[in-house]
């Protein structure tokens, strides 16, 4: 099937958690809602739009303004109403993700930060801060601890989600996307060389790499082996079962 209608560069689409429903995000203004079966269309007008996103439960809709006013709007989808509208970031608006628990929504922005917003009340939760250029791609990890973030400047970036904190960064050529396995094990990232490289995160979280050890070992770890394997200010909690 062909999806007709746009008059300018699609710039997003997203599935609807049900499979019925895509959702597409053009620069010519409109969010386009299209039945999968009959290709009914409906639309939704935001702005230069960047990204387009589906909250898990699919009755909100996040997208990102381009130009226009840098913002996310949540939509309400039944009703084709505006929930509320997000803002913070000071230039273009690349991506937008919600955490698997629908509570949060993120947006990454070429002001080199990812902005974290309650869903329900619209309050900034944090921005992750750390990037030096555009932030063109942002993802939650499936079991939603876990933000990774792709730039322009060359690294993709796990970041705590509850906390903020690095964990993680793996540098290489500028990021134009990125997105999660399933599983959570690993992070696919699309370069601006048009190649893609999988980065294996199974072991990047202490109760990850606790879980592995301990499979391993087949026992918990001594206190010289806390000493020398753990973070100082982690040891203490990492526990085999």
């Amino acid at each position: 099937m062909t999806m007709p209608g746009r008059t300018e560069a699609v710039t997003s689409v997203a599935f609807s958690p049900d499979g019925r429903t895509v959702a597409t995000a053009s620069a010519d203004g409109l969010v386009r809602l299209w039945d999968v079966a009959s290709g009914q269309i409906d639309t939704i007008p935001g702005g230069r739009l960047s990204s387009v996103a589906f909250s898990p439960d699919g009755h909100t809709l996040a997208f990102g303004d381009g130009l226009t006013d840098h913002s996310v709007q949540l939509w309400d989808v039944a009703g084709k109403q505006p929930r509320i509208t997000l803002t913070g970031h000071t230039s273009y608006v690349f991506s937008t993700a919600f955490s698997p628990d629908g509570r949060t929504v993120a947006a990454a922005g070429a002001d080199t930060t990812v902005r974290l917003w309650e869903v329900a009340g619209g309050e900034p939760r944090r921005a992750l801060t750390g990037h030096t250029d555009a932030v063109t791609s942002v993802a939650y990890s499936p079991d939603g601890r876990i933000v990774a973030t792709g730039s322009v400047d060359g690294s993709a970036r796990l970041w705590d989600a509850a906390g903020g904190q690095t964990r993680a960064i793996q540098t290489g050529r500028p990021v134009r996307s990125l997105a999660y396995s399933p599983d959570g094990h690993t992070v696919a990232i699309g370069d601006i060389d048009d190649q893609v490289r999988l980065w294996s995160v199974s072991l990047l979280t202490l109760t990850a790499a606790m879980d592995k050890i301990c499979v391993s070992v087949n026992r918990d770890l001594d206190a010289q082996e806390r000493a020398t394997y753990l973070p100082p200010n982690q040891s203490a909690g990492a526990v085999c079962p």
